[in-house]
């Protein structure tokens, strides 16, 4: 098992003012029980399972961005799990401090391909 570090989750305020309260408390335990019941999960296993919770917990959440929060979750492979809005108030934490890797953001699933000739903002 790869120790990547604790999954951070940001909520951004316009969802959070469109969910409210109730809704924003479903999103939290859909994600929540996702990692719980898959701790080792890929994000092939957790996309699927991330979509049923939201539906079951009555939070829409599009596709796409359940394809990438389940990618996101799958990286640091049931280290931890922190939820947190845009402004920084923490909504969930699991998970210690020493299990975040400093360079857990810094690799990208899709390299950037290498060239030379190529425009720094393609």
């Amino acid at each position: 098992m790869s120790t990547r570090g604790v999954s951070q989750v940001v909520v951004n305020r316009s969802f959070e003012d469109a969910v409210g309260p109730e809704g924003l408390r479903a999103y939290i335990e859909a994600i929540v029980e996702t990692v719980h019941a898959n701790p080792e999960g890929n994000s092939a296993d957790l996309a699927p399972d991330l979509a049923r919770r939201f539906e079951s917990h009555g939070v829409q959440v599009h596709e796409v961005e359940v394809r990438r929060m389940a990618e996101a979750l799958s990286r640091a492979n049931g280290q931890g799990l922190r939820i947190s809005t845009d402004d920084g108030r923490e909504l969930f934490a699991e998970g210690t401090p020493d299990t975040v890797d400093a360079d857990a953001d810094a690799v990208s699933p899709h390299p950037e391909p290498s060239d030379d000739d190529r425009p720094f903002y393609s």
